[in-house]
C-alpha cells in the first residue's frame, strides 16, 4: 500500500533498495548477464542505487552543516548576551565615531610626479644602467 505519509518515506526507500538488491542478485546469480536487456537493467538498477546512496550522504552532510551553523549562532548569541562582552561592539563604535573631519583642511604639498597616474617610461638598458652604477 502506497501512502504519502512522511513517516513511511524511509521505509519506502529501504523497500525500494531491497527490491533493487534482489533484482541485481537474480540477474547476476549465474555471473554477469550475456543478454543486453539484462545488462541494461542491471546498470540502471546499480545507477539508481548509487544515486540514492549519494543523495542520502549529501542530506547527512547538509544536516551536519546545519547543526554546526546552529551551534555557531548559539555561541554568538551567548557571547553577545554575556555581560562581560556586552560592550565590545560599543567600544569599537566609540573609538571610530570620535574621528571627525573639519572643513578647514589644506591639501599638502606634493612631490613632482606624485599625482601622475602614468609612470615615466623606462627602457631595460636605462634600468640596468642604474642598477650597475
Amino acid at each position: 500500500m502506497i501512502t504519502d505519509d512522511k513517516d513511511t518515506s524511509d521505509d519506502d526507500l529501504i523497500y525500494t533498495r531491497n527490491k533493487r538488491k534482489q533484482l541485481i542478485e537474480s540477474i547476476t546469480a549465474k555471473g554477469m548477464p550475456e543478454d543486453n536487456k539484462d545488462r541494461t537493467t542491471l546498470l540502471m538498477a546499480l545507477a539508481d542505487m548509487d544515486r540514492a546512496t549519494l543523495t542520502k550522504k549529501k542530506i547527512k552532510v547538509d544536516t551536519a552543516n546545519g547543526d554546526l551553523q546552529k551551534q555557531a549562532m548559539q555561541l554568538i548569541t551567548a557571547m553577545y548576551s554575556d555581560q562581560r562582552t556586552k560592550n565590545l561592539g560599543n567600544v569599537f563604535v566609540s573609538v571610530h565615531s570620535n574621528n571627525t573631519l573639519t572643513d578647514d583642511f589644506t591639501i599638502s604639498d606634493t612631490v613632482p610626479g606624485e599625482m601622475c597616474d602614468i609612470g615615466p617610461t623606462d627602457t631595460y638598458d636605462s634600468f640596468m644602467g642604474r642598477l650597475t652604477s
